[in-house]
């Protein structure tokens, strides 16, 4: 599903991680203007650290954006030393350089808004991150086959 140019998409992201390092996931969630559904994603990451998990979140959720043909993105994360990166231009950490150049190369193709937001303004990502845990790794694709914690 493409949007229009003129279509803003807002996007939602977030990184689990059970042990520093540890088990991590990632999961996210894109809603047109009206808040529908477009896809929601989880991801199994393996083992890695917090900030990874939160960037490749970050990551994964503007792949899916390009793979969909979104142009305008507004997006919410709730790891503000991901933010500050994004903000700064610089990442620092050697281990998370490849995930880091994929996503600066993302958001120069797609017009973002980034903006930090609390934990609880993004409990829908944080709940689909932590699916990690049952090694669920897929897209949902529709809002019936969101569980109804998430809706």
């Amino acid at each position: 599903m493409a949007t229009t140019n003129a279509e803003v998409v807002q996007t939602q992201t977030d990184g689990c991680y059970l042990g520093n390092p540890g088990i991590c996931g990632a999961g996210g969630i894109i809603r047109n203007e009206k808040s529908d559904i477009i896809i929601a994603f989880v991801e199994d990451l393996g083992e890695g650290t917090n900030n990874g998990a939160e960037l490749l979140a970050l990551l994964y959720g503007k792949r899916h954006a390009k793979r969909m043909g979104i142009n305008q993105l507004e997006e919410g994360l709730d790891s503000l030393i991901v933010v500050n990166w994004l903000r700064s231009k610089v990442c620092g950490i050697w281990y998370l350089e490849d995930y880091w150049e994929e996503t600066k190369y993302l958001l120069s193709i797609i017009s973002c808004r980034v903006q930090h937001i609390y934990r609880e303004s993004n409990s829908v990502a944080d709940v689909l991150s932590k699916l990690e845990a049952s090694s669920v790794s897929h897209i949902v694709l529709d809002s019936i086959a969101i569980s109804s914690s998430v809706r």
